[in-house]
């Protein structure tokens, strides 16, 4: 069995019991959802004493960007392999009134029932999650 093909990186609504976008971060245009610049597809990298790893990446930097200088809400994030799923969408900064349910199919996310994933991290000693945060005094 092999990794999914895309991971999805979302906010968690617990009152909804749902999933939003990472605001200013994940975002939907006319062309979809724009996944090739948020990230969570597949790639492949070798590390010590696995010469194939399945790894995952997102791009999160105006969601961090929106916490620290418009102190935005810090969101529980969730990760999951959407087939037939849904999202709530809200729009980036400044326009974030508009909320759409947007629907992920096979074509945006995975086959359904196809693929697991392990993930490491916290004290797992090879795999660990990691947030890599890259910035510039201005």
């Amino acid at each position: 069995m092999s990794a999914p093909r895309y991971l999805l990186l979302s906010v968690y609504d617990s009152v909804k019991n749902s999933k939003r976008n990472v605001r200013n971060d994940y975002i939907f245009s006319t062309d979809g959802p724009n996944i090739t610049d948020f990230g969570g597809f597949a790639f492949y990298k070798t590390t010590q004493g696995y010469n194939r790893v399945t790894s995952y990446t997102f791009n999160m930097s105006r969601y961090v960007q929106g916490i620290i200088s418009r102190k935005d809400t810090s969101h529980l994030l969730q990760l999951s392999a959407p087939g037939n799923d849904s999202i709530y969408y809200t729009n980036p900064y400044p326009n974030p009134n508009t909320q759409l349910l947007y629907y992920l199919n096979p074509t945006i996310g995975n086959d359904p029932a196809n693929g697991r994933v392990r993930l490491g991290g916290g004290t797992h000693s090879r795999f660990r999650m990691r947030m890599r945060i890259i910035f510039s005094r201005i």
